[in-house]
């Protein structure tokens, strides 16, 4: 088995399990090409890398060979990438830009920043900021998760926010700071599952378009700070 581990550096490392041994090193070092993720990219049922850095998106072979690469705006929070190679890179800020992977040109198209009216980029990140997101099993939704704002979910495919959770009662009680979601993810039954920072899970009904939980455990018994997986 063979895995691909990538650094702040941006020393990318090919490895052997079984060997115990790296059998590939890639990359340039230096805070610009920190890397931030690695996410399958398949083709004609060939999975490549791709690799966002800290200002570029790099896509490589599974031997680490450079295929092509493209610059992107700095310091980006996650990627998804779907079946069409449609690549979307959120940021802090609530933007989102989309890249286009053309298998015929084997190249990155220009990137574009998603624009709507209602999901528009936070001006001022120093009291809202996203802390997380997640793509639906569909590819066509994301969920986003905040310091200072109620989770909300965009329509990658129509543009548009599609369902906000308003404040809960009690959050100002429970937290001496401001609402702070840290982690999100899209249930199979097409329900999201939010973790707040006071260690409290609440799980929304999208389908009822419900804004305030159908559910919701603490989490405080725990020692350690939960994720969803």
């Amino acid at each position: 088995m063979q895995i691909i581990t990538g650094d702040e550096t941006g020393l990318l490392k090919l490895i052997d399990l079984d060997k115990n041994e790296v059998i590939k090193k890639y990359g340039e070092q230096g805070k610009e090409f920190k890397v931030i993720q690695i996410l399958n990219l398949k083709i004609v049922d060939i999975c490549f890398f791709l690799v966002l850095r800290e200002q570029s998106l790099l896509l490589l072979d599974n031997e680490l060979n450079e295929i092509t690469q493209i610059s992107i705006d700095s310091s980006p929070l996650k990627g998804f990438c779907d079946l069409n190679h449609d690549i979307y890179i959120i940021y802090s800020n609530r933007k989102i830009n989309h890249v286009k992977y053309d298998q015929d040109q084997n190249l990155f198209l220009q990137q574009e920043t998603i624009n709507s009216n209602d999901f528009l980029p936070f001006t001022n990140c120093k009291d809202r900021y996203v802390t997380s997101a997640a793509i639906s099993n569909d590819q066509t939704l994301l969920i986003v998760t905040y310091f200072g704002v109620s989770p909300s979910i965009f329509n990658l495919k129509q543009k548009k926010l599609q369902w906000q959770s308003r404040n809960v009662k009690n959050d100002e009680l429970d937290l001496q700071v401001k609402m702070h979601d840290y982690d999100g993810l899209f249930l199979d039954d097409y329900s999201v599952g939010v973790i707040t920072t006071h260690q409290t899970l609440r799980i929304y009904s999208i389908l009822q378009q419900k804004s305030q939980p159908v559910s919701e455990n603490s989490l405080k018994h725990s020692k350690t700070k939960i994720k969803l997986l």
